[in-house]
């Protein structure tokens, strides 16, 4: 009696083989899915890495890095907040002052000075000079006259007032001032004297029509009353 083989038959072997066959294409097809998957990670992440080292990491580094201001002073107020804007730095005009070494319109001081090192976006003040010559008006309230000529001469320069000597007049009171000129012209009360302005003051020479002058005060302090 014949016995009988346990190998499959032609049809399921070629059943295996279609199994096989497939199972096969389905594992390829789930690598390249894995590494298509795999290099698109890779992709987003090399693009990110790239945008920090281009974008974010040069803003962040320049972030705080001290620059210089520009030296502005002298220059007219225009000129001034353009070269401020170009150099990245912020503005304000937070005084105005009057200063006879400066034309009109120009800034006079400014805080922080140039060529000092600052962070970007800082804010630069400035003290501009005003476009006229401002006035102080006359009074006995000034102190300029009737009162010594020491104090005199110390109020016309709290006033920022020119001191252009004094002229001596005949008076028994010694060194005090009764009168000021300007351009020979006397001062009245009310008058708008322009600051910088030369004041001549007018002293007492400490005699009467009988009686020799005695020495100054200025004198006795061995000061020049011209000056």
């Amino acid at each position: 009696m014949e016995q009988e083989t346990n190998q499959p038959q032609p049809e399921q072997q070629e059943e295996q083989k279609e199994k096989k066959s497939l199972l096969f294409s389905f594992n390829l097809k789930g690598c390249l899915l894995v590494i298509l998957n795999l290099l698109i990670v890779v992709g987003v992440a090399v693009g990110l890495i790239w945008f920090g080292l281009n974008k974010i990491l040069p803003e962040t580094t320049r972030h705080g890095q001290e620059i210089t201001v520009p030296d502005v002073e002298d220059m007219n107020v225009e000129e001034a907040i353009k070269t401020l804007e170009e150099a990245k730095l912020r503005y304000e005009v937070n005084d105005t002052n009057y200063s006879a070494k400066h034309k009109p319109g120009a800034v006079i001081v400014q805080t922080p000075k140039g060529d000092s090192k600052v962070k970007e976006d800082r804010r630069i003040y400035l003290t501009i000079n005003v476009q006229e010559i401002p006035t102080v008006t006359f009074s006995t309230k000034l102190k300029i006259t009737e009162t010594n000529l020491m104090e005199a001469r110390n109020n016309l320069k709290k006033l920022k007032l020119g001191f252009a000597g004094v002229q001596r007049i005949e008076s028994p009171y010694k060194d005090w001032v009764h009168a000021c000129l300007i351009n020979g012209d006397t001062v009245k009360v009310g008058d708008e004297i322009p600051l910088g302005t030369p004041v001549t003051l007018l002293a007492g020479n400490g005699k009467s029509a009988t009686q020799e002058p005695e020495d100054s005060l200025e004198e006795m302090l061995e000061l020049d009353p011209e000056e």
